[in-house]
C-alpha cells in the first residue's frame, strides 16, 4: 500500500480559499499547511469574551497605551509560508515596529497567545500551538482545557505550568500584575 503525500497549501493559496464566496462567514486557520476550519461553541466564545475582558480591564489602568488586545486576530510571519495563525485572544505589546492592522493581517506574531480547545481538537495539537507560538517569538501561550477545566501555560524560557480551577493566572513580565482567578472566569464563561 502506498500513501500520497498530503499537498500543503502555501498563504497565497490560503488567501484565495477564503476569498471565496462560500467561505465569506466561516472562519480559518493555516496551520502547517493544511486548512483547518474552526467552529467555536457558546462556551469557547463565552472564554474568549472573558479573557478578553480581563486583558482588556488590565490595560485600562495606563493612562496611555501599553499593549493591544484583540480576538481572532490573523499574525502571519513572511518566512513562514504555510501558517495563518488565529489564536483565539491574543496580546502584544507597544513598541517600536509594532502597530495595530487595520486591514489584512498582523505580520508578527502576540507577546501572548491563548488558544481555547474545541471539541474536536486533541492535547497533542493543542500542545503543537503552543509549540509552535513559543518558537515564533511569543513569550507566553494560555492553553485552555474546558472540559478539565485546566489551564497550561508555557513561558518561552521553557517554564511549564497547569493551573487547575482554583488556581490563578499570572501575565507574568508580558502582563505585569494581572491575576485572573480561573474559578472566576470558568463561571463568567457558564462552565460549572
Amino acid at each position: 500500500m502506498v500513501l500520497e503525500a498530503v499537498k500543503k497549501v502555501t498563504r497565497a493559496e490560503f488567501a484565495d480559499f477564503m476569498a471565496r464566496p462560500e467561505n465569506a462567514e466561516r472562519k480559518f486557520e493555516l496551520i502547517d499547511g493544511e486548512i483547518i476550519e474552526t467552529v467555536p461553541t457558546y462556551l469557547h466564545g463565552g472564554l474568549i469574551v472573558w479573557i478578553g475582558y480581563f486583558i482588556a480591564n488590565w490595560l485600562a489602568q495606563f493612562p496611555e497605551p501599553v499593549g493591544w488586545v484583540a480576538t481572532d486576530a490573523d499574525h502571519e510571519l513572511t518566512e513562514d509560508d504555510e501558517n495563518s495563525r488565529r489564536p483565539d485572544v491574543s496580546y502584544f505589546q507597544a513598541r517600536e515596529g509594532r502597530e495595530v492592522v487595520e486591514e489584512g493581517v498582523t505580520p508578527f506574531m502576540p507577546d501572548l497567545a491563548v488558544e481555547i480547545q474545541s471539541p474536536r481538537d486533541s492535547v497533542p495539537f493543542m500542545r503543537r500551538h503552543a509549540a509552535y507560538y513559543l518558537s515564533k517569538g511569543v513569550l507566553i501561550v494560555w492553553l485552555f482545557y474546558p472540559q478539565k477545566k485546566l489551564v497550561e501555560v508555557y513561558r518561552a524560557n521553557g517554564d511549564i505550568e497547569f493551573v487547575q480551577s482554583d488556581g490563578v493566572l499570572d501575565g507574568g513580565d508580558v502582563l505585569p500584575g494581572l491575576k485572573i482567578d480561573v474559578s472566576e472566569l470558568w463561571k463568567r464563561a457558564g462552565k460549572r
